[in-house]
């Protein structure tokens, strides 16, 4: 009688954390992810690009991708600053290394509404010679 009590709260419990999963799957961006000569190429040939830098204030005064805005991935206001963001144009993202570029398409850029979203693989420090 216990074993089976065990088998069918497991058997609930692991439905649950599938389902769970599926959501997950649903909410993640579509995105490419772009190495840079690819997205030197990308940039060139999409006058239409949206580029947004992730990184904190200090650490974009090392530089800035051409035509980026920066938008702090730890700011209180991030996800309200992606908000007022076109989202039905092409978007490339990038951070220091691709931690935080990676989490914010992953999770973020699908259940906004982004359409066509591009990373830069390895972020800034692949971008500087």
């Amino acid at each position: 009688m216990a074993v089976m009590f065990l088998l069918i709260v497991f058997s609930a419990l692991y439905s649950c954390k599938v389902e769970g999963n599926s959501a997950d799957k649903k909410a993640a961006a579509t995105y490419t992810l772009l190495n840079t000569s690819e997205v030197k190429k990308l940039m060139a040939e999409n006058k239409d690009l949206l580029i947004i830098d992730v990184r904190t204030p200090e650490e974009t005064k090392a530089g800035i991708l051409p035509g980026a805005i920066n938008l702090d991935f730890n700011a209180p206001d991030f996800e309200q600053n992606i908000d007022k963001l076109e989202k039905s144009r092409p978007t490339l993202i990038y951070c220091q290394a691709g931690g935080r570029s990676k989490k914010v398409t992953d999770r973020l850029l699908g259940q906004k509404g982004f359409s066509s979203v591009y990373e830069l693989k390895g972020g800034y420090n692949e971008w500087i010679p």
